[in-house]
């Protein structure tokens, strides 16, 4: 693998790693609201969790199997709205083979310059002597 290739490839690495945990960070504080069964029934969930859940007195109209077949849907209804608000950035799937020989080839070129600067340093070093 060429040095720029290289360079490239760890770049745009960590720029989708960037990318990845500031979209990570702002899913947490993101909210989102449910309804169901007339807005009798409304949950609101923050981070992939239920956080609050209202029930208007007129729910108590509702059987319980309504009640419960109403807070279910307005559940994965501020479920379903964060998911949608927060999709998982479009990158390409990982190969572990091609990942490990990526790894490779950097170490094997991190070792080339070490040996490069060290001939450096030892040289200079013969000069000054």
């Amino acid at each position: 693998m060429a040095e720029g290739n290289l360079e490239q490839s760890l770049t745009r690495a960590r720029e989708e790693l960037r990318a990845l945990a500031a979209a990570a960070e702002e899913a947490k504080t993101r909210s989102a609201t449910g309804t169901a069964a007339h807005d009798w029934v409304r949950v609101t969930a923050v981070n992939g969790r239920v956080t609050d859940v209202h029930i208007d007195s007129r729910a108590s109209r509702l059987s319980p199997r309504e009640l419960g077949a109403a807070f279910a849907q307005a559940a994965n209804a501020a479920l379903d709205d964060l998911a949608a608000a927060s999709p998982v950035p479009d990158l390409p799937p990982i190969d572990p083979a091609a990942l490990e020989q990526q790894l490779a080839e950097v170490q094997l070129q991190s070792e080339r310059q070490m040996r490069e600067y060290l001939d450096h340093i030892t040289d200079a070093l013969r000069r000054i002597e």
